[in-house]
């Protein structure tokens, strides 16, 4: 994506900005639902592995939402990037 080429070059090593917040910044889902604080820092890390073009694998305890995030990621590449898919996600 040409985006993407043009937004790793400015990013020179330096990590990404915040991208999402509860309060600047949120993402807004069907019937008012939102993502926690420790949802979004995981959305941003995906993000921010994304555009700086390294592999990542999210994981933590189980049932804090991974899924969710990969889900809120999907759509910021759908809205951003124009990334309908098909996306390969594996989870265990």
């Amino acid at each position: 994506n040409e985006y993407r080429q043009r937004f790793v070059k400015q990013l020179k090593g330096k990590p990404l900005a915040l991208v999402y917040d509860e309060k600047d910044h949120p993402l807004k889902f069907k019937h008012g639902n939102t993502l926690l604080k420790y949802q979004y820092d995981g959305l941003n890390w995906l993000l921010d592995c994304w555009y700086a073009g390294r592999n990542c694998i999210l994981a933590d305890e189980i049932g804090l939402g991974k899924i969710t995030q990969v889900v809120a990621m999907l759509e910021h590449m759908r809205r951003r990037e124009a990334m309908r898919g098909p996306h390969l996600i594996v989870s265990s």
